[in-house]
């Protein structure tokens, strides 16, 4: 079995919240290639030239020909023909809106095959089998519409940009990364078998929507911070297989299944889970999860399967038919509001705890431990529900009266379940007090993601294309 890593109590929030604000400033994906004008930090704007198509030169291939560092090649609004090579910091843009430019690769493998430094900027890439093939130490894409292809955005052992793109229903992949450290920043991709395929690969995607696929977004290995992203209506929404990865801010809306964490350890922060059947299932995996709203729910707001080990706190389970069935799993669940809904948590075997959960609402049996033995629960509270707990081991503290929950599922003002949760030093709330019965009590209360800003104008470094000053380059 995999054994999960027990989230440290106290410091440990800020130190994951840390961690990923640092992914915002650093890691592969924050390579970057130089302004929207191209690369070349170091030579003089002047010695860029702009090649048009077809005004200047008669074909793609013509003004590629002639194109040196820095050099845009400009398209005209129309239908362009034909498939390309493109090595080094050349540019191929629309001149025009992405809609009216297009380029129809003629049903050949790829449209364009980019490697070491280009750019393909602001156009309509369609009839072919692949949009864009990613090779090498950079290459962007940016501001594309992809369609009637088999894969929009290959990158293939790459340093890869993908951002302000649409693909719509494409044939196998909207984007898929192999060994590649890739950045998705605000993509719509909607359609697709498979939204995007990221394998042995690293980077992040943010603020990128998702929807009607049959998987959503799929890591397998690598590592991937998942800022801000909308999954919502696909079979799988996100699934992160033997990764360690995190999802943080995202909205996973009206999936069959929200979240599968696979044989890895997955950090979940303030994450958003609304109308899926399944809000977030492991197996043999472990979510270390704060600030999540699961609600709604069809089947299950949690089930942590067999070998798991999840770690849930901060939360919110609202009107689910059943907040959570742990199965075969050693699940923590601590400082959770669940409200609503036809049963609480059901165990199947397993050594799972809970403690300093706030029950309210509940029709049926709130904390069912009968096929569970080893459960441990205690300082918890109970309020119109139809079975407090049954079966466990229960450790006492137990509190039936009305927390007087608000709107977010936390404790209000005059609260019985304040200063009422287990008292045991680490799990004292964040002002050294006793902590709290339900959502926003214990060491890990109050909020762990900060979203990233909303973009300036930007200048993207890349260590590749920079000069020191006064070089002959």
């Amino acid at each position: 079995m995999r054994m999960s890593k027990r989230w440290r109590v106290g410091a440990a929030r800020e130190s994951e919240s840390q961690r990923v604000g640092a992914a915002r400033e650093s890691g592969p994906w924050r390579i970057a290639a130089a302004l929207a004008m191209g690369f070349g930090a170091g030579l003089p704007a002047s010695q860029a030239a702009d090649l048009r198509v077809p005004s200047e030169y008669a074909t793609i291939q013509q003004a590629l020909d002639a194109a040196q560092g820095c050099d845009r090649v400009l398209l005209a609004p129309g239908v362009h023909v034909g498939s390309w090579f493109i090595a080094g910091d050349i540019t191929v843009q629309g001149d025009g809106a992405a809609e009216d430019v297009i380029v129809d690769g003629g049903g050949a493998g790829v449209i364009f095959s980019i490697a070491n430094g280009p750019t393909v900027r602001g156009l309509t890439l369609r009839n072919a089998g692949n949009g864009v093939e990613a090779y090498g130490a950079w290459g962007e894409i940016d501001g594309c519409r992809f369609e009637d292809l088999d894969i929009g955005v290959r990158s293939q052992q790459a340093l890869t940009l993908v951002r302000d793109s649409t693909f719509n229903d494409l044939r196998v992949a909207s984007i898929d990364a192999n060994r590649s450290a890739i950045t998705i920043d605000r993509n719509t991709v909607s359609g697709s078998p498979v939204g995007l395929e990221l394998v042995r690969s690293t980077g992040r995607v943010w603020e990128t929507v998702v929807q009607d696929t049959e998987w959503g977004i799929r890591v397998r290995e690598g590592r991937f911070d998942l800022m801000d992203v909308l999954v919502q209506g696909n079979a799988a929404g996100v699934t992160l297989e033997t990764t360690d990865s995190t999802l943080s801010g995202g909205q996973i809306l009206g999936n069959e299944l929200g979240v599968h964490v696979l044989d890895a350890d997955t950090v979940m922060l303030d994450t958003s889970l609304a109308n899926n059947a399944i809000g977030v299932l492991t197996t043999f995996g472990a979510a270390h999860a704060r600030g999540l709203v699961v609600r709604d729910s069809l089947q299950y707001g949690l089930l942590d399967g067999i070998g798991s080990q999840s770690d849930v706190a901060d939360s919110l389970f609202l009107d689910n038919r059943q907040a959570g069935l742990l199965q075969l799993a050693d699940t923590r669940i601590s400082n959770v509001s669940v409200v609503g809904g036809q049963a609480g948590f059901v165990v199947l075997d397993g050594a799972p705890d809970l403690r300093s959960v706030a029950f309210v609402g509940v029709a049926g049996t709130a904390l069912d431990a009968a096929l569970g033995p080893a459960t441990t629960h205690g300082w918890n509270v109970f309020w119109e529900v139809g079975t407090p707990s049954a079966g466990g081991i229960g450790e006492g503290g137990d509190v039936f009266a009305d927390p007087l929950l608000d709107g977010d599922g936390v404790p209000g003002s005059g609260s019985p379940a304040r200063d009422a949760g287990d008292p045991a030093p680490a799990l004292l709330d964040r002002d050294g007090s006793r902590n709290d019965v339900g959502r926003g009590g214990g060491p890990d209360g109050g909020s762990v993601w900060e979203p990233l800003p909303a973009l300036a104008p930007q200048i993207f470094e890349h260590a590749g294309y920079m000069h020191p000053e006064g070089s002959p380059n």
